[in-house]
């Protein structure tokens, strides 16, 4: 670990606990808190220094008890084991809308270290600060926070976001006279901290998130070290920093502890119970009153993905909507509809969009969207919270198809309100922020010109259909079948 041989005495400086990319998984978390107490606590009996600190992405509001708190129940868990530090994440950035996100942290007995966010004006937020400074024993160790700059969502919710590996090299020069170690806590991703390690001289330690890589032993890039440990709260990130008096060198020794084994800490639990009755509470507010189920289906149109369809063209002003049914995650049951219903079956941060399909465009992305391999697709990422992608559900479009010989259906014609569709005309239409980023559908994911309708979720949108009433006008079939005289016969 050492780049030199050291000829004097090899002493523990201090410790770096941490956490990061937990999304809110709560079945995992007492285990966590088990594990932390266990590691603060044998550094405690002993006297020797530590920092505890998360990089971000606690928050994730796919799950109801973070929903229903407005994140606050990830803020008192982090106070209740006396965190030191945390930065943020695109879950707290980005989910939350300016002023959720600048309550966020009002009770947090920890600092917040950021030092790419700005408010509009350009001024930093009062709530955060780009560095610290904390004295660990006989050495000063510079913290620096950063952030994933994600440009376009922070400055359409209000923030202005500046370059990461610039602010980071602002606060190292800064630090580096007055400190013995600097430390980043960065939420950019392991190739951004790698660029980061490369490009920025005097960074001791890097820990990362965002890209949930697992580095059990961590990774040295230059004289810089990187650790991330996964997702999910299943490992608690550990260095270890020594000092060798005669060289002035510091060594890092890396590990990841898992918490599969550890016995929940009840007192963890016994708070996640707390916010899970206010979230419930708050939840529970009625939406409407159904007089009948409504399924949901991967495979098959049905009403409950023609109003998201329906939803999200009202909510963009277009007059062509396309959603995967795979975004509904579960049948809405006859009777009272609540809030938390709906986060029930539509956990998912994401975001309706508007952009501009030409006629052939939307034609190549609802043929393909009948290939049964693609419905069934798994997606990871970009958002999504549930298991498969589903067929297409629309607004504003009428689909005739009939069977192929492959198996996967063709379309035979398509009709927008107007008419038969116009391969050459182009059309305004309202889809999902995740096509977008991936590239399931080529003809969405290369189109430069994308506006983002922030800071409402699907389920925003859908809870207001719902509300809305008429809900008879999505039981209109989109998609025609063409059955062949063999198939009726």
């Amino acid at each position: 670990m050492w780049d030199k041989e050291g000829t004097g005495i090899v002493t523990f400086a201090f410790e770096v606990i941490f956490t990061h990319d937990v999304h809110s998984h709560f079945k995992n978390w007492p285990k966590v808190a088990a594990k932390i107490k266990q590691l603060t606590g044998r550094r405690r009996l002993n006297g020797e220094p530590y920092l505890l600190v998360d990089i971000g992405d606690h928050v994730d509001r796919a799950h109801f008890i973070t929903e229903g708190t407005e994140g606050q129940v990830n803020v008192a868990l982090l106070n209740q084991l006396d965190y030191d530090y945390a930065t943020i994440g695109n879950n707290e950035g980005i989910t939350f809308d300016y002023q959720q996100l600048s309550a966020l942290y009002r009770d947090a007995q920890f600092k917040v270290l950021i030092n790419n966010l700005f408010e509009a004006e350009g001024q930093r937020p009062s709530w955060c600060m780009p560095y610290d400074v904390k004295t660990l024993g006989r050495f000063k160790v510079g913290i620096i926070g950063t952030t994933v700059n994600f440009t376009r969502f922070y400055e359409q919710l209000g923030w202005r976001i500046g370059d990461p590996v610039e602010a980071v090299a602002q606060c190292v020069r800064q630090l580096k006279p007055e400190v013995d170690f600097i430390l980043v806590l960065s939420h950019l991703g392991l190739p951004r901290d790698q660029k980061l390690a490369k490009q920025v001289q005097g960074i001791d330690l890097i820990l990362g998130a965002h890209t949930h890589h697992f580095l059990p032993h961590g990774q040295k890039v230059g004289q810089t070290w990187i650790h991330q440990v996964g997702k999910f709260g299943q490992y608690v990130g550990c260095v270890q920093v020594y000092h060798d008096q005669a060289c002035g060198q510091f060594a890092c020794y890396p590990r990841a502890e898992a918490v599969q084994e550890e016995e929940a800490d009840p007192e963890s639990v016994q708070l996640l119970e707390k916010w899970e009755k206010q979230a419930e509470h708050h939840l529970a507010h009625p939406l409407t009153v159904l007089d009948k189920t409504l399924p949901i289906s991967w495979h098959e149109e049905t009403m409950l993905g023609n109003l998201l369809a329906e939803a999200v063209s009202d909510w963009c002003q277009t007059p062509i909507a396309m959603v995967n049914t795979g975004l509904i995650l579960d049948h809405l049951p006859q009777g009272v509809v609540r809030l938390r219903d709906i986060h029930r079956i539509c956990p998912h941060p994401i975001n309706a969009c508007r952009l501009h399909l030409s006629g052939e465009e939307i034609w190549s992305i609802l043929d393909r969207s009948l290939e049964h391999d693609l419905q069934s697709l798994q997606i990871k990422g970009f958002g999504f919270r549930g298991k498969r992608l589903g067929m297409l559900a629309l607004n504003g479009l009428s689909v005739e198809y009939s069977p192929a010989e492959s198996g996967d259906a063709v379309i035979t014609n398509i009709f927008t309100a107007n008419g038969p569709i116009d391969l050459h005309e182009t059309y305004p239409v309202a889809t999902v922020d995740m096509f977008t980023f991936g590239g399931i559908f080529p003809e969405i994911y290369e189109k430069n010109e994308i506006e983002y309708f922030l800071p409402e979720f699907l389920r925003d949108l859908l809870a207001a259909r719902l509300k809305q009433g008429k809900l008879e006008r999505a039981a209109k079939k989109r998609w025609i079948k063409h059955t062949t005289n063999k198939e009726e016969a």
